[in-house]
């Protein structure tokens, strides 16, 4: 049986007017909500792992500015660098590793630094300044070319975000209680510490995504709200002098020291920028003696000096002295650099000292 062509027609226009229903409808909507929502929350997590890996890059950066980097360099060797190298001391904010150069007093900058030797330094083995003091007391300037030593201050040591000097955490924390300390330390927590018998060491924190300090409040977030931190102890920037030894060679032809001259010993200096007070940092030179030896060196032999356990010096490169001590009593003012008797030159060589390690034994010649 034959349709009508006006009927066919009409049925055609119906089904191009038919669409999709209400449930179907409903459920394309949920299906598009639950993938927005869905990489909305794997686009949250992409952001807070890269914060996290921020936070941890810069805690390394922080740790490799105040002590350099640690692992060999090349065939083996390590260098040395970083504010303790250079300074001498552990820095007292993080605003100092971040201050260019130029806003550091001319005596302080990185160049030729000739190190001091005081007879009668004061209780922390610093050098006073009394280049005038009572007669047998005066400082020694050191200017010969061995003796001359690179230190001072060349930062900034961390590299700032660009049109800012601060140095944030991958968060972007803020110390909002202490406006004081976030201009110091820029929302991270600094504090040195003393925890015997590893001694004095330096701990950053920061607060994690959440800005709370983990023993105040609880972390919200428990992936990345927790504090990060990294920790320099005492071995990371100092060393123990009391493994190391010093030979010292006479290579003159008669005994040193001469009969009544008093005792030998072999003394460390170490370049040092005093900000204990902060309105006037000054460049001093620390003193670490050796244990005294009394026995003379005969002519063409050596003579082994050692240091007593406990006497730490910070990592980086220092002048070590022969000094004659007619008494045999440390820092009493009588000390002065050993001159051959020959040469009438000083006796000193500069040793390297490097985290974690124990220091390369020295020799020094009595020509």
């Amino acid at each position: 049986m034959k349709t009508c062509p006006l009927l066919d027609l009409c049925s055609l226009k119906q089904a191009d007017r038919s669409g999709f229903t209400l449930v179907e409808l409903l459920v394309v909507v949920f299906i598009l909500s639950t993938l927005a929502l869905t990489g909305l929350a794997l686009t949250e997590t992409a952001d807070s792992q890269l914060r996290f890996e921020d936070t941890q890059a810069r805690l390394r950066a922080l740790k490799r500015a105040v002590i350099g980097d640690t692992e060999p360099v090349f065939d083996g060797r390590r260098l040395l660098s970083g504010f303790v190298v250079d300074n001498g001391l552990l820095p007292d904010s993080l605003q100092t590793l971040s201050t260019p150069v130029i806003l550091f007093a001319e005596d302080a900058v990185f160049g030729n630094k000739l190190p001091v030797f005081d007879p009668r330094p004061d209780a922390d083995g610093l050098n006073d300044g009394n280049v005038s003091g009572p007669p047998g007391e005066d400082e020694v300037v050191l200017g010969n070319p061995g003796e001359i030593l690179f230190k001072g201050f060349r930062g900034p040591y961390i590299n700032t975000r660009a049109g800012t000097d601060s140095y944030r955490d991958g968060w972007g924390n803020v110390h909002a209680a202490d406006a004081d300390d976030d201009s110091q330390n820029y929302g991270w927590r600094l504090e040195h510490f003393t925890v015997p018998p590893l001694g004095d060491g330096l701990r950053i924190t920061s607060f994690g995504s959440d800005g709370f300090d983990d023993a105040l409040v609880a972390p919200i977030d428990e992936v990345y709200g927790h504090d990060l931190e990294i920790q320099i102890a005492r071995q990371d920037w100092q060393v123990d002098l009391g493994t190391l030894t010093a030979t010292v060679l006479n290579e003159t032809d008669q005994d040193v020291p001469s009969p009544g001259d008093g005792d030998l010993r072999i003394c460390v200096l170490v370049y040092f920028y005093d900000t204990s007070d902060p309105g006037a940092p000054v460049v001093r030179w620390k003193r670490i003696n050796g244990t005294p030896s009394s026995t003379p060196i005969p002519s063409g032999s050596e003579a082994t000096f050692t240091f007593s356990p406990d006497r730490f010096v910070p990592i980086g490169r220092h002048l070590a002295l022969l000094i004659s001590d007619p008494d045999g009593v440390e820092n009493s003012g009588d000390e002065e650099p050993f001159e051959s008797p020959g040469s009438e030159e000083r006796v000193s060589a500069q040793a390297s000292f490097y985290p974690r390690t124990y220091p390369q034994n020295l020799t020094l010649s009595i020509r």
